[in-house]
């Protein structure tokens, strides 16, 4: 895509893009930071103590639903991290706020009684994003030939149940 091509569909001139940005990558790499901020502030439910599936499982719902409707925009991360220190810390500072996220969750749960208290919650919430994140990248992502003819309400489901059935107190 060239400079004169987004300036068209956006309706501007270029010196307009070139007030804003140096060049399509800059674009680019604003245009992935908005996106990363957009999927932190969408991608929550409040934890309710009385209920933590029900909390991770809404929560896990949205974000395989937006995952799937901006597979495109994840893909480009996943694609670009390897090679490119400033997509890579896009990725990684993203990756880690929900990790915080899901930490302080847990910490939470700890201190209300509902999550196991000899739970490592930082190593658990690294395991659970992950878990979620990588299930995302095959789900909705050509060539990794996902083939699960299962809902995304129903993978919801399913990866809550998990999630809970690990971390939550027994008896």
């Amino acid at each position: 895509m060239r400079v004169s091509d987004i300036t068209d569909a956006a309706g501007i001139s270029a010196g307009a893009f070139y007030r804003y940005f140096e060049d399509r990558r800059s674009l680019m790499l604003e245009l992935l930071t908005i996106f990363h901020e957009d999927v932190y502030r969408s991608v929550s439910t409040p934890w309710d103590p009385d209920d933590p599936r029900a909390s991770v499982e809404a929560t896990t719902l949205a974000y395989l639903e937006l995952y799937g409707e901006n597979h495109d925009l994840f893909g480009i991360l996943i694609e670009l991290a390897p090679s490119d220190p400033h997509v890579a810390e896009i990725g990684l500072y993203a990756r880690r706020r929900f990790h915080v996220r899901i930490q302080h969750s847990l910490d939470r749960g700890i201190r209300e009684g509902s999550i196991r208290p000899d739970l490592d919650t930082r190593v658990a919430a690294e395991l659970l994003g992950s878990m979620t994140e990588f299930y995302a990248l095959q789900r909705f992502n050509p060539g990794y030939g996902n083939t699960s003819p299962a809902s995304v309400a129903s993978i919801a489901k399913t990866l809550a149940e998990v999630w809970t059935d690990g971390v939550t107190r027994r008896g």
